[in-house]
């Protein structure tokens, strides 16, 4: 297996594998907020709740960045999204005094080119 296939078979298993654990780690953010909101005027579960929540927006910001790096390397190496499907978006470069600017040649929106780069 070359480097190129390496990439994709990691990147195949990295993604998915990514949001289960961002699934889980919401779980643990809301677990967190439940518990402290019910533990009245017990500060230990005050406390727990608010460790929960701590570690829950860690996970969270932390396999979200993941889970978009590894997105961007995948558009980068393989021109294809976090689920295979392909990145393609027509483009038009136009080049000036200052340099060139590529622009999207498709009528959708920026949301619709977004959400095509990231696999969904």
């Amino acid at each position: 297996m070359d480097f190129a296939g390496f990439v994709k078979v990691l990147l195949g298993i990295l993604g998915p594998l990514a949001l289960l654990l961002i699934a889980v780690a919401l779980v643990v953010f809301l677990y967190g907020i439940v518990t402290y909101i019910a533990s009245a005027g017990d500060s230990a579960a005050k406390t727990k709740g608010r460790d929960l929540i701590m570690w829950g927006i860690i996970a969270l910001t932390v396999l979200t960045s993941v889970w978009g790096i590894a997105s961007m390397v995948s558009v980068s190496l393989f021109n294809t999204g976090a689920a295979g499907t392909t990145g393609t978006i027509p483009v038009t470069t136009t080049c000036g005094t200052y340099g060139c600017v590529s622009v999207s040649t498709n009528a959708s929106s920026w949301w619709s080119q977004l959400s095509h780069s990231l696999g969904f």
